[in-house]
């Protein structure tokens, strides 16, 4: 059987045991490694095990990322820029 890369609240509690209302005040308070899918919040399974290892710390290009929307591509940071057309292309 496959390993699971993604996990809902439900898994995530299970997996590190830890309550839902802990997981969900990371997420308000963003100090947890999320993904938002709609109105869905779901954990990459590899951020998590990292966020774990750090002690619960975020490490800079996850803060970034959640925080500023940026891309960090091969190491290289990339941002969004909103054309005069309204598309958003990612630079350099």
């Amino acid at each position: 059987m496959e390993e699971k890369k993604f996990l809902d609240m439900d898994e995530l509690a299970e997996y590190i045991h830890l309550s839902k209302s802990f997981i969900y005040k990371r997420v308000c308070y963003k100090t947890i490694p999320f993904v938002k899918l709609g109105t869905r919040t779901v954990f990459v399974k590899e951020q998590i095990d990292q966020w774990v290892i750090n002690g619960g710390q975020m490490m800079l290009n996850s803060l970034l990322c959640q925080s500023y929307k940026i891309k960090i591509i091969n190491g290289e940071v990339h941002h969004p820029v909103r054309s005069t057309k309204k598309v958003t292309r990612w630079i350099v």
